[in-house]
């Protein structure tokens, strides 16, 4: 799990998706976090439990589908998962209609919830 803020990663990427992509990768990477003066600067709030898939599979998918997943991972309520391990987004919480996010094929919309397709918890 990663823990980070979805708004420093806007601002201090001035926007470049490709940017914001190197970003969870220092996130995610622990050797990378570690050294990296910007580990701090993209702390935060929003969170991911298993971010590895999406730098993996950067080839694969669209960046643009990337980095709206993880703007809509950022809307979701930490505390929510904390105690209740609730890991969909409420549709009404996204900025996107729902016929812009049924092209995204790393979520999916089921009952009016947003579900990401790595955000899968299992328990050890």
């Amino acid at each position: 799990m990663i823990r980070f803020s979805w708004e420093s990663m806007v601002t201090l990427s001035n926007g470049s998706k490709k940017t914001m992509l190197k970003m969870l990768d220092i996130l995610t990477n622990r050797h990378l976090y570690k050294i990296s003066p910007l580990y701090y600067e993209l702390s935060g709030d929003s969170f991911l439990i298993n971010p590895e898939p999406l730098i993996l599979n950067r080839r694969r998918v669209p960046l643009d589908q990337i980095v709206q997943y993880l703007e809509l991972a950022s809307l979701r309520n930490y505390l929510d998962f904390s105690f209740f391990t609730t890991i969909t987004l409420p549709l009404e919480f996204a900025p996107y209609s729902k016929e812009e996010l049924k092209s995204n094929r790393l979520i999916t919309i089921n009952n009016n919830l947003i579900t990401f397709t790595y955000e899968e918890i299992t328990w050890h």
